[in-house]
């Protein structure tokens, strides 16, 4: 039995397929997208307990990604992902809401248990 489903929205497919693998094994089912672009159109069609994102994405970026979630009001929990150092970036950190920022490389533990607090805090608010 599946604990949820999970998007994956990476540009670099093997990373993408190794994250997806990783999910799965946690008992996720998946679903894996190349931009964020992609990303948007099936989050209009179909719904998913989590995202994780990359930031740095064609065609519209993880947090662009984001933005766009919650200014519809989809309250999904994020996991976004970075490979450089995000700290001079023109983000707006202050806009984004219910998620979680994890730079690559990250490790099993790490998120797994991002995968979790989100989860659990999403069952928590919505009970």
């Amino acid at each position: 039995m599946s604990r949820g489903r999970v998007l994956i929205v990476e540009d670099v497919k093997e990373v993408r397929d190794v994250v997806g693998e990783i999910v799965t094994r946690f008992g996720y089912d998946i679903n894996l997208a190349a931009s964020g672009e992609d990303a948007w159109k099936m989050m209009k069609s179909d719904c998913f307990d989590l995202i994780i994102s990359d930031i740095g994405l064609p065609r519209m970026r993880g947090d662009e990604l984001l933005i766009n979630m919650r200014n519809q009001s989809i309250e999904t929990p994020v996991i976004l992902t970075a490979g450089v150092d995000l700290s001079g970036s023109s983000i707006n950190w202050d806009v984004l809401t219910n998620y979680k920022l994890l730079r690559k490389p990250f490790k099993l533990n790490e998120i797994k248990k991002n995968i979790s607090d989100l989860l659990s805090s999403k069952t928590q608010k919505y009970n």
